[in-house]
């Protein structure tokens, strides 16, 4: 038959989807912060020491070490160890992480440096864009306690971004930062509050804010913490600020209390935006202090409320005196000297954020009042909220690292679902929602997990569906799946989507069917009523489907009508063959034919014949299973002895409805699946109705297996296919008593039904049944024989567990008795295996002694063990090492005697297990540490089973983990060896040092024509290995390891140092340890190689011509003549050398490096040999005319705003023969003049004209592009590079925030030595590194003087001119000097001069030594222009990718036309004009020697920067020869420069034209534009008609007018009238 109800099918097949929770974990790590880039969908997670950029699948995409550092919270930082000697190295902290999306940063911020801050790459966490290096006062910015909390948000005001912050009291050096400040977020003072707003309090201690939360809705930000109320309140509460986001003044700050009633201090929180409501969790707290308790409550607070009540109190505050109706509602608050005001009632409307005349701060003394909507016990510590249709989902975080699911309705939430995310961990505060509002974040001690806010998917039916009463699921009913609502089509009709958290919606079932079954042979009309079938359902197509099987539903509303298969389309029944019993007893009307042996629907069979009827008929006299003839059970015993002829008696029932059979009935017994057949006889018993013997003819049964047991089957068939019906399975045991009985023992422990016997001689006898024992038995059993014992010794406090091994050693337990060396040993009885196994516990010995085991059962003779057992006292003596870090894993040995007694051995130190090695000793135990959570010293204890032995005197010392602070050289060749110097602390409690090298084998390069097919496949990485060399310690600071040796072609995964259970990547340090292709050695005899290079004993190489000989002689002559002067010139240029250089370096150190300001910066690149710059110009023009000109002008600006305009014009200007190079390179900067506002706009027309200039080169010779500076463009050029790296010329210092010093040249304080005054300097005022100057009006009797616009600085200031007063003279940096050098250096004899230049090599030692002098510094100018520790100007990574572009577009693959491109575009078009002109940059003049030294770097940092190899001979000049060891080095750096740019990340055109509106905007009005347009304008008068008709040619600028728009402009500026 077959079930309708269970196979009908009227919608789709379900689906099962498994969850998976993607996490990421790292132990033993502390998160501290996450955060979430909305962009990219990155994860970013702050923790102690470490910070990690995960993808959105938990992935680890990078990390980087930010701790432990050397730190005291009561230092500044420092930069060296002497500043703060009471520095130690400190766990740094994460206190601020946000991520800034317009700026592409990751602002991360640590509690140590006085909680300063950096600027991480948010696609590259490992690429610091800005660390605060010398920070002054203004740009600590986190509190630098760990205890204390910060918060931090980044607003877009006022087209620059800006980091609000807020943070609680700390002490020491940090205690006056205000809680909440706006910080910069710009260059040059990144981070810095100065001259930004800062939350004023008169006495922090009273306003101790501990921030919560901060964040900002509808252009304002906001900041939640708690606080006591006021310094006569001791109750803590919790408040909301408010600040406009453009307000950077902090003028418009407004704070309102914030009640959830019973609970007084916020924990976390999270604003859901769509409804616009504040979901808080609040704690009770502990009493009077801000201790939060477990007693927790979640709030939740409209927006709209809480911004009339701001709203009110700022109107109160400024019109009423803070005062409402009856009672004060607004006043000022942080102890600041302010009032409420009585402004005009128009204020808070015409100042909606507030302004230095409003009063500030502001406090609502009225508070925003909410409900628990939900309350708990178990210290809820995180909350998120979404909004989902018209309901809102709370996600809860509790501290014991749950997640709770709530579903908010009207004033209650219903927690529906929890998840256990990391047992007895706090999930951290913050908790994030991706941006698809499906994904959930969650933060826990040291794991990171994603869960999906909802798992339809995993509820595989309705049932399951509806019953997780998940808000955000329901059965899709068309679509048969659990599912979101948007997921599911039509979800709007009615009963197409049944949602899971309605607990009166029941799924779609079928109801009233009928017929409920049907026979298989028949085909049927089936009709059924369906519930809650989907709307509309009539218009659809339906089928029935029986299995696989369908057929056309008629619907009729909710009536569902079908036809049932055809017997021919139902798959075979499984149960043909059943019995009767099985038949009769189905579900359905079935019955048993007896004659036939059918099951049949009808009560009908083939002929007259018993039918016995289904139990669902009305009762009969053949009715049910009970009315089946079958056989009931075994008669007698199941026990079958094998080799015996056996006999078997069935019991049976009802056997007489067989009985008019022909057939004869047999007995089966099925052993090992071969059935033995045997003849029965049925014999009708005299007890009990209708029972039957069945006698089953004796058989002699044997089964292939050696067991003892083997239970088989028995059936009785009624001829050869009558299988009468068993009850239940009957079975009879075959068995063989020889089988596993090896000695007496076991043979008599065999139960007496079984009938086995000890048969036979004492050495012959074996177990056999009864009546195959043909010799005597044996009654009672031979002595115990003991084959061996373990363990072998034992302590004398007894304990230790014995096992002993043997035979005949008893059938019970309670037979068995033991002696060890004559004292008692308890027998563990559920231990006892009969006869051959024993394991008692040994009693206490009083002495060390040695003796037997002895075994007796019954009191009778014992069996004696051959071997001897002892008795031991382990004695401990001593142990090393005595300490070890904390994370464990030192390898300790415990010297001692009889330390190998017993077998169970285990070693503790303190309570912590301590793991044994290898084996124990009879003098020594080896066993490695466990990690410990504490510093502390403790005893060693080894325990022999439950007895203990301690080391009484010493104890092991857990100290602090070692700590790796540097570690050099980071390079080595991949056949290691080399040392590697480790500095750091507590180097020296680590055991088995290790310098390890993790490494993976290559992945084989599949072939070409597999490439594509394994495209798609998993990548599998092959096996990480391990290759370690042993590190020596030299003391607690200092180690040496050394580099393991890797094979070339492997893949490097990481450095380690592994100090015993510490793993310290190398990574970690700063830099990556790099591995270098093995040196080639080449044979020194190149003609041979196989012999050697030598000389004979005594040979001298001798290289000499007779020209060698006359030189000399010549040298010698001159040597003579010039032995005096030059005698005296090298004493003088000795003491030059000695002086001059710390002249210079004292002078530097003192008053600074004189940079020049940006306009004589730019005066000096722009118009370089100009007398006078046109910066420094007025406009020429007569006074009547001015207006009329400067309108022209400004039209002309207009108009190079035009491209079009402006490339055809610098075409045009290009174009003339007569307008010479000196010419197009003015005309270019005043180009760049006129367009510095707007140099992204430069930029844009400047890389246009560099594409055709790249064309005309390409087609030429490629190589000469930008050598020379002979276009506008190339002259654009070089004005763009120096405009956009002039910041990185310079390096500011500021520090300070107390007192303020007048500088004056002279004071009272100047020095006077005779007849000389020094004129003050900063060095003379001990103005230190690092502080602010500002320039203000010169005072003249109180009364400010305004210089003149004539009086300029710099070099007219008189400096070296002979005082007025009294004779005195004036002296600033050095004095004149009575004759000038130049003077004595006319009057030098022409025979000096003539001695002096007959052989100039004379000077080679002493320019080797200025060389060696000068050495650090060229070195150190080299590293500054190359990049080294530096990030890659924007500039310079945005060109260079142009140029690699560009080559790309065409086609160039070779690399040293690329490097030249970038070469001429740099390194010669600014670095070496800064360094061969460094008077463009710094207020100094250029003597003409040093002049000359500097053309001797400029051309070496040339040759360092070509690729071809750079060869020198006998024959080469001084200056190429000076430089050439160095220059091969120099090249690597230029080289490497080069790649990391190419390998850094891309700057992108948005982060371009961010910077280039900065430099527009900082130096804006330092040019004088107007005059370079008039200039301009001359050169475009000039050429007023080949530019003109240049317009007029092109369509577009005849569209545009652009020729008539220049006439106009000509009119203005000189009343012309061109024809057009």
């Amino acid at each position: 038959m077959l079930d309708l109800a269970q196979s009908l099918l009227v919608c789709l097949c379900l689906s099962l989807s498994v969850s998976s929770f993607p996490n990421f974990l790292r132990p033993n790590v502390t998160f501290n912060h996450m955060a979430y880039d909305p962009g990219s969908g990155f994860i970013y997670v702050g923790a102690v020491n470490w910070i990690f950029q995960l993808s959105p699948d938990l992935q680890l995409l990078a990390e980087d070490s930010t701790g432990p550092v050397l730190d005291s919270p009561e230092c500044l930082p420092f930069k060296e160890l002497k500043d703060c000697p009471q520095a130690s190295y400190t766990h740094n902290s994460n206190k601020l992480l946000t991520v800034n999306t317009h700026g592409g940063e990751l602002l991360t911020c640590g509690h140590v440096f006085q909680g300063i801050c950096e600027k991480r790459n948010l696609t590259n966490i490992s690429n610091i864009i800005y660390r605060t290096e010398d920070p002054g006062d203004n740009q600590f910015v986190a509190a630098n306690d760990p205890k204390v909390t910060t918060v931090g948000i980044v607003e877009r005001t006022q087209h620059a971004d800006h980091l609000f912050v807020g943070r609680g009291l700390t002490a020491r050096l940090s205690s006056g930062i205000p809680p909440i400040t706006i910080r910069q977020l710009e260059k040059p003072s990144v981070f810095s509050n100065e001259g930004l707003g800062k939350l004023v309090v008169g006495d922090f201690s009273d306003y101790n804010n501990t921030f919560v939360g901060v964040f900002s809705n509808e252009g304002h930000v906001y900041f939640l913490f708690y606080r006591r109320g006021s310094k006569s309140q001791m109750d803590y509460k919790t408040y909301l600020g408010s600040v406009c986001s453009t307000d950077i003044h902090l003028y418009s700050y407004v704070e309102v209390p914030l009640v959830c009633e019973g609970y007084n201090l916020a924990q976390a929180a999270h604003l859901e935006t769509k409804n616009r409501e504040l979901f808080v969790v609040f704690s009770a707290s502990q009493g009077p202090i801000p201790s939060p308790s477990s007693r927790t409550a979640l709030c939740s607070f409209k927006m709209k409320d809480i911004e009339d009540r701001i709203e009110k109190a700022r109107v109160l505050c400024y019109t009423e005196l803070g005062k409402g109706e009856s009672q004060e509602e607004a006043g000022i608050e942080y102890g600041v000297n302010s009032k409420c005001a009585a402004l005009p009632k128009e204020s808070p409307k015409n100042f909606p954020c507030g302004g230095d005349h409003t009063p500030s701060p502001i406090a609502s003394r009225v508070p925003v009042i909410a409900s628990p909507l939900l309350t708990n016990d178990s210290s809820l510590t995180a909350v998120a909220a979404l909004l989902e249709g018209s309901h809102t989902v709370v996600f809860l975080g509790d501290a014991g690292g749950s997640i709770h699911k709530v579903f908010v309705s009207s004033d209650t939430g219903q927690v529906y679902k929890s998840l256990m995310v990391a047992p007895g961990s706090p999930v951290s505060p913050d908790l994030v929602l991706d941006t698809s509002g499906r994904l959930l974040y969650v933060m826990t001690e040291s794991k990171v997990t994603r869960l999906p806010v909802a798992e339809c998917s995993s509820f595989p039916s309705c049932d399951s569906c509806l019953g997780a009463g998940d808000p955000f699921c329901g059965w899709c009913v068309l679509q048969g799946r659990c599912a979101e609502k948007q997921q599911c089509a039509d979800s709007n009709e009615a009963n197409h989507w049944l949602w899971s958290f309605d607990h009166q919606t029941q799924c779609v079932s079928i109801q009233g069917l009928l017929p409920a079954n049907q026979s298989r042979h028949e085909q049927t009309e089936v009709s059924m009523t369906i519930v809650n079938f989907p709307a509309g359902a009539e218009q659809e197509t339906w089928k029935c489907l029986f299995d696989d099987w369908s057929s056309p539903a008629h619907v009729y509303g909710d009536k569902v009508s079908c036809t049932s298969p055809p017997p021919e389309e139902l798959p075979p029944n499984q149960q043909d063959k059943v019995v009767c019993s099985a038949c009769v007893s189905s579900p359905w009307r079935c019955y048993w034919c007896l004659s036939d042996y059918l099951c049949s629907h009808t009560p009908q069979c083939s002929q007259e014949q018993a039918i016995i009827y289904s139990q669902n008929d009305e009762p009969k006299i053949l009715w049910g299973p009970e009315s089946c003839p079958r056989v009931e059970k075994v008669g007698g015993s199941h026990l079958i002895h094998v080799g015996l002829e056996g006999e078997l008696d069935l019991i049976g029932y009802n056997l007489q409805l067989l009985n008019g059979e022909a057939l004869e009935f047999n007995c089966i017994i099925e052993v090992e699946e071969t059935p033995i057949t045997l003849r029965a006889q049925i014999e009708k018993m005299t007890v009990g109705e209708h029972l039957y013997k069945v006698h089953c003819e004796t058989h002699k049964y044997e089964y292939p297996l050696r067991v003892m047991e083997h239970q088989v089957p028995v059936y009785v068939k009624k001829g050869d296919v009558y299988r009468v019906d068993n009850k239940g399975d009957i079975t009879v045991t075959l068995y063989n008593c020889s089988v596993g009985q090896s000695d007496c023992s076991r043979c008599q422990a065999l139960p007496p039904e079984y009938q086995c016997l000890w048969c036979g001689e004492e050495e012959k006898a074996s177990c056999v049944h009864r009546d195959q024992c043909e010799q005597s038995t044996i009654d009672v059993c031979p002595t115990p024989l003991i084959h061996s014992f373990s363990p072998m010794t034992g302590v004398l406090e007894g304990g230790t567990t014995i096992t002993i091994d043997g035979a005949n050693m008893g059938q019970k337990a309670e037979e068995v008795s033991v002696t060890v060396c004559e004292q008692p040993c308890f027998l563990l009885p559920d231990l006892y295996v009969v006869s051959n196994r024993i394991v008692c516990t040994l009693s206490a010995s009083p002495g060390k002694v040695s003796g037997t085991v002895k075994v007796s059962v019954n009191g009778r003779d014992s069996g004696i063990s051959s071997e001897l057992f002892s008795y031991q006292d382990p004695i401990l003596h001593t142990l090393d090492p005595l300490r070890g870090p904390m994370a464990g894993g030192t390898m300790i040995t415990i010297y001692g005697s009889k330390l190998l007694t017993g077998d169970q051995i285990t070693v503790t130190v303190g309570d912590l297990p301590c793991e044994v090695f290898g084996d124990v000793l009879e003098d020594q135990i080896c066993c490695k540490t466990s990690p410990s959570p504490v510093l502390e010293e403790m005893s060693v204890r080894v325990l022999y089973g439950r007895t203990e032995r301690r080391l009484e005197d010493l104890l092991y010392n857990y100290t602090e983990n070692p700590i790796i602070s540097t570690a050099y050289p980071s390079k080595a060749f991949y056949g290691g060896g080399r040392t590697v110097v480790v500095t750091g602390v507590n180097l020296d409690v680590v055991q088995t040092p290790r310098m390890s090298a993790l490494v993976r084998s290559p992945v084989e390069e599949p072939p070409p024509g597999e490439r594509r097919r394994r495209r798609r496949r998993e990548f599998v990485p092959s096996p990480v290995q391990e290759i370690s060399e042993h590190c020596r310690q030299y003391n607690s600071t200092v180690m040496l390891c050394i580099s393991p040796s890797v094979p070339e072609n492997s893949i490097l995964v990481d450095i380690l140092f592994v100090l015993d259970n510490v793993r310290i990547p190398y990574s970690s340090l700063g830099e990556n340890f790099t591995y270098q292709k093995n040196p080639v050695l080449k044979p020194l005899n190149r003609d041979n190689p196989s012999k050697p290079y030598s000389l004979k004993p005594g040979n001298v190489l001798d290289v000499e011509s007779k020209k060698a000989k006359r030189d000399y002689e010549k040298v010698l002559v001159q040597l003579e003549n010039l032995e005096t002067s030059v005698g005296d010139q090298c004493k003088k240029e000795f003491t030059d050398l000695v002086t001059e250089m710390m002249d210079l370096t004292s002078d530097i150190e003192g008053s600074g490096i004189p940079f020049l300001d940006y306009t004589t910066y730019t005066e000096k690149i722009f118009f370089p040999g100009d007398t006078i710059s046109p910066l420094r110009k007025s406009l020429d023009v007569p006074e009547s005319r001015r207006s009329t000109v400067e309108q022209g002008l400004t039209q002309l600006s207009n108009l190079l705003n035009n491209k079009l305009f402006l490339t055809k014009l610098i075409e045009t200007l290009d174009a003339q023969v007569t307008l010479s190079q000196r010419d197009r390179c003015h005309a270019a900067s005043l180009l760049t003049v006129a367009l510095h506002g707007k140099l992204e706009y430069l930029t844009d027309v400047m890389k246009t004209l560099l594409c055709n200039l790249i064309d005309q080169c390409v087609a030429k010779n490629p190589k000469l592009l930008l050598r020379r500076t002979e276009t506008i463009v190339e002259k654009l050029l070089t004005n763009w590079m120096s405009i956009c790296l002039h910041s990185y010329l310079r390096v500011e210092w500021r520090s300070g925030q107390a007192g303020h010093l007048t500088l004056s040249d002279e004071d009272l304080t100047s020095l006077v030595q005779g007849q000389w005054k020094r004129l003050n300097t900063l060095n003379h005022y001990k103005v230190p590194d690092s502080a602010t100057v500002t320039l203000i009006p010169r005072l003249h009797n109180n009364q400010c003087e305004t210089p003149s616009n004539n009086y300029m600085g710099g070099e007219k200031t008189p400096m070296l001119e002979d005082g007025e007063d009294g004779g005195i003279r004036i002296w600033h940096l050095v004095k004149s000097v009575e004759e000038p050098e130049v003077c004595k250096q006319r009057r030098s004899s022409l025979r000096e001069r003539e001695r002096a230049k007959a052989i100039p090599e004379i000077y080679l030692t002493r320019l080797l030594y200025m060389k060696g002098t000068l050495q650090k510094f060229v070195d150190d100018t080299f590293q500054a222009m190359l990049g080294v520790n530096w990030p890659v100007p924007i500039a310079i990574k945005y060109f260079f990718d142009f140029l690699d572009e560009m080559a790309e577009k065409h086609g160039i693959v070779d690399k040293e036309t690329v490097h030249i491109w970038k070469t001429h575009s740099l390194m010669q078009r600014f670095w070496v004009l800064v360094l061969k002109n460094p008077q463009m940059v710094f207020d100094i003049e250029v003597s003409e020697n040093v002049d000359s030294i500097l053309s001797v770097i400029a051309q070496t940092f040339i040759d360092s920067c070509t690729i071809s190899e750079h060869k020198v001979g006998r024959d080469s000049p001084v200056n190429k020869l000076l430089y050439a060891r160095e220059i091969p080095r120099y090249k690597q750096l230029v080289e490497k420069y080069y790649a990391d740019i190419a390998d850094s990340t891309p700057a992108s055109y948005q982060e371009m034209n961010s910077s280039l509106t900065e430099l527009s905007g900082i130096h804006s009005d330092d040019l004088n534009s107007l005059v370079a347009l008039q200039e301009l304008y001359n050169y475009i008068n000039k050429y007023y008609d080949p530019i003109s008709h240049a317009l007029e040619e092109d369509p577009s600028g005849q569209k545009m007018q652009l020729a008539y728009r220049l006439q106009q402009i000509s009119a203005l500026v000189e009343n012309k009238v061109t024809d057009l």
